[in-house]
């Protein structure tokens, strides 16, 4: 487990950190992060969530990637909730 400060608050993830990458054949940078093996299901199968930093800029990408992040966990969260 790894803790995170966001916002001020700590919390305890068990997911895996979001990178900054591009898609093939797309300009805009993207946040990606690895699926948990048990929430695949939920995902349609897939093995990786993208989302959109909506930038062409690098720099700016990495800057906006922990909202991303935050984001693609909140997902994780909703579909973990099904589970239980």
């Amino acid at each position: 487990m790894r803790q995170i400060e966001v916002y001020g608050e700590v919390y305890v993830s068990n997911y895996e950190k979001a990178t900054v990458t591009r898609r093939s054949g797309k300009r805009r940078w993207y946040a990606c992060c690895t699926i948990p093996p048990e929430l695949r299901e939920f995902f349609n199968g897939r093995r990786q969530e993208y989302l959109s930093l909506g930038t062409e800029d690098q720099r700016e990408a990495f800057a906006k990637l922990k909202d991303a992040e935050e984001e693609i966990w909140r997902r994780f969260d909703k579909a973990r909730g099904t589970l239980e």
